[in-house]
Parts: C-alpha cells; sequence; structure tokens
C-alpha cells in the first residue's frame, strides 16, 4: 500500500475535524473570558435549545433526504419535502416556545428565568440565518 497516496485525504480529513474543534475551544476561551457567569449561562441555556432543535431538524428532515438520494430515488423531490419539513418544523417549534417561552424559561434556571425568556425572542432570527 502507498501511503504517499493518501496522505492528502488524511490531512483534509484531519482539518475537516479539527478546524470546528478549534473554533469551539477557541470560541469557548474568549466568551468565558468576555461574558459574567450569569450571561454566560444562559448563553448555554440558548445554545443547548438551539442545538436541540437542529438535531430534531436533522433527524426529521435531513437524514431522509441524505437515504433517499443514497438509494438513487428521485433527489428533487427529496430535497424539496426535506426543506419543507424542515421549515415546517422548525416553524412549529419556534411558534411553540416562543408561545411557551416564561414556562420554558422557569423549567430550565429559577434565578434569571426572565433574561432566559427573554433571549428566546433571538431564536427566530438565529434560525433565519442559519436554516440553509
Amino acid at each position: 500500500m502507498e501511503f504517499g497516496k493518501h496522505i492528502g485525504k488524511g490531512i483534509w480529513s484531519f482539518a475537516d475535524k479539527a478546524l470546528p474543534a478549534l473554533y469551539g475551544i477557541a470560541f469557548m476561551f474568549i466568551v468565558i473570558r468576555i461574558l459574567p457567569p450569569e450571561e454566560y449561562g444562559s448563553f448555554l441555556l440558548f445554545q443547548s435549545v438551539c442545538l436541540l432543535l437542529t438535531s430534531l431538524g436533522y433527524s426529521f428532515a435531513i437524514q431522509p433526504m441524505i437515504k433517499y438520494i443514497a438509494e438513487g430515488l428521485n433527489a428533487k423531490e427529496a430535497a424539496s419535502s426535506s426543506m419543507i419539513l424542515l421549515l415546517t418544523l422548525t416553524i412549529v417549534l419556534l411558534s411553540l416556545i416562543l408561545i411557551f417561552n416564561e414556562s420554558i424559561a422557569l423549567m430550565l434556571d429559577s434565578q434569571h428565568w426572565q433574561k432566559i425568556a427573554q433571549i428566546f425572542w433571538y431564536l427566530p432570527i438565529f434560525f433565519a440565518g442559519t436554516v440553509y
């Protein structure tokens, strides 16, 4: 086996995994130094809710699309159906979070629930910028 032929693929694979990890570590140290502990906790709760919504969207919409396209079925229908499902799911979940934001914030944190409830109003802006 010729190791030299595969070194380029290995470097790209390493960069693919290392760059997000380095970004996360750098972001973590910058944010921890700048934000006070209460705001950092609110940021982490906001980020956790975002990750939960993103994971649900990925599980219910994106993974089935990948499966159907990999099986050779109609890619355009799978992509459009997946996008409609993802947008519908995101809109419904965001609406529920905004309607029940104070109740959810109370379940997440008892001391700073008002701040967390206010932060939830930024979720639609976040998802509008990242849904594509």
